[in-house]
């Protein structure tokens, strides 16, 4: 029998009162995969964040970067 997997997501903070989101993509992806991301999109992700204050902007670049495609 196969393992069976499960991801829990916390939005509202009821199971854990720190933010899971970077931990989650270290996770899912490892270091090295999460750094050359953040070298990659990061200067765009500043400038973005700089002239919108849109973490959810953020977020989503992020996600794309390491789980797109």
């Amino acid at each position: 029998m196969a393992a069976i997997g499960v991801a829990a997501f916390d939005f509202d903070g009821t199971l854990s009162p720190r933010d899971s989101f970077l931990p989650f993509l270290l996770r899912v992806r490892g270091r090295r995969s999460f750094g050359l991301a953040m070298l990659r999109a990061g200067p765009s992700m500043a400038v973005s964040f700089g002239a919108t204050k849109d973490r959810d902007l953020l977020k989503e670049t992020l996600i794309d970067a390491l789980l797109g495609g």
